[in-house]
């Protein structure tokens, strides 16, 4: 991976930045140039933290790069880029890329060059298209045999780092779940994105999860005591659109701007509320919980299922600020992007509703 010039905006990415990353990848020869760039935005399908565009490349005669690369900027909405700029979201992914990604027990794209300002959040990673490779539809909803692989993998990375020596080195970027800046911020973030939910999807709501959405904060300081230990590293964004399976079933995963520390359950709460649809979570969740614990213990950790299913429980009802908080910008997204927020919302309000999730809050 390659330092490279900061850039802001897409218009701002030249055949010659180009040219340099890939030289220094060994892309391409000093006597190889890119030629042409040609980004066309991922649009609805950008996440909701970032711009993502594919840049098309046309190279000088001879020379033989990758067609397409991956470019991704921060997000000029104001709520998100607010969510993204009080969290170091956007270092968080940086940082991923450059110390854990080449730990990790899965694909993660290559990295041709990154850049973080100084002066503040602005950022740009430039990265391998993984296009070829198929995502996982999160408004479908991920099927058993693709939640049964990513869960496998999840428990092999949380093994990795379970009570790893590097953690409290990395902690100050990636934050642990208990840390002040969270028992400050969320509260802001939920009750901006709950205002929003109430009038743009108020069919999501019966008045259990509404008088829990309404004193969210104060159940916040339990949540977070609770899904802080045992530690290990999170991907903390682990959902169906941020993972790819090529031909072979292999599985490869993107996006870690929300990587932090805490307890396992919170992982692999979000990804079954927020990814599978309710009607196969439901049928299914003892069943995988127990094949990410059976994982987990064949990589030598050694953590009773009572304390995962119990953990995962308490996270479900946190996981409720992330089907709540992108609500907040509901009238800037496009279609797709209210589709997703409204499918993550619907999924994790029944999760917790069919689970019982708030009873393990109420009895403390």
């Amino acid at each position: 991976m390659s330092n490279m010039p900061l850039i802001t905006s897409i218009e701002e990415l030249t055949a010659e930045v180009i040219t340099d990353l890939l030289q220094a990848a060994g892309s391409l020869t000093e006597s190889q140039h890119v030629t042409a760039v040609e980004p066309v935005s991922f649009g609805d399908q950008s996440g909701l933290l970032s711009y993502l565009y594919r840049v098309g490349l046309t190279y000088s005669d001879g020379a033989q790069g990758p067609a397409t690369v991956v470019v991704k900027l921060p997000t000029d909405d104001p709520n998100q880029r607010g969510i993204s700029d009080a969290l170091g979201f956007y270092n968080r992914e940086c940082t991923y890329y450059n110390v854990v990604a080449p730990t990790a027990p899965f694909k993660t794209a290559t990295i041709f060059g990154q850049a973080q300002a100084t002066d503040s959040t602005d950022f740009i990673i430039v990265m391998e298209d993984l296009g070829h490779m198929e995502r996982i539809d999160q408004v479908v909803g991920a099927t058993l045999p693709e939640s049964e692989t990513v869960l496998k993998a999840l428990a092999k990375l949380h093994a990795v780092y379970w009570g790893h020596q590097d953690l409290e080195n990395l902690s100050s970027t990636f934050l642990p779940m208990d840390n002040p800046i969270y028992h400050a911020a969320l509260p802001g973030i939920f009750g901006a994105g709950w205002a929003s939910l109430k009038v743009n999807a108020p069919d999501l709501l019966d008045p259990e999860i509404i008088e829990f959405g309404d004193n969210y904060s104060t159940h916040l300081p339990q949540m977070l005591a609770s899904l802080n230990t045992p530690t290990t590293l999170l991907h903390g964004d682990y959902r169906a659109d941020n993972l790819l399976l090529d031909e072979e079933g292999n599985l490869a995963v993107i996006d870690f701007q929300i990587t932090s520390m805490g307890n396992c359950a919170f992982d692999i709460a979000y990804f079954l509320s927020s990814s599978v649809t309710s009607e196969t979570r439901a049928a299914h969740a003892d069943q995988l919980l127990h094949l990410y614990h059976d994982t987990l213990t064949a990589e030598g950790v050694n953590y009773s299922f009572e304390d995962l299913e119990a953990g995962f429980r308490v996270a479900l009802a946190f996981c409720l600020i992330y089907g709540v908080a992108s609500f907040a910008g509901w009238d800037s997204f496009g279609e797709r992007q209210q589709e997703l927020m409204r499918s993550m919302a619907s999924r994790t309000i029944y999760s917790i509703l069919e689970t019982n999730a708030l009873d393990s809050l109420n009895a403390n």
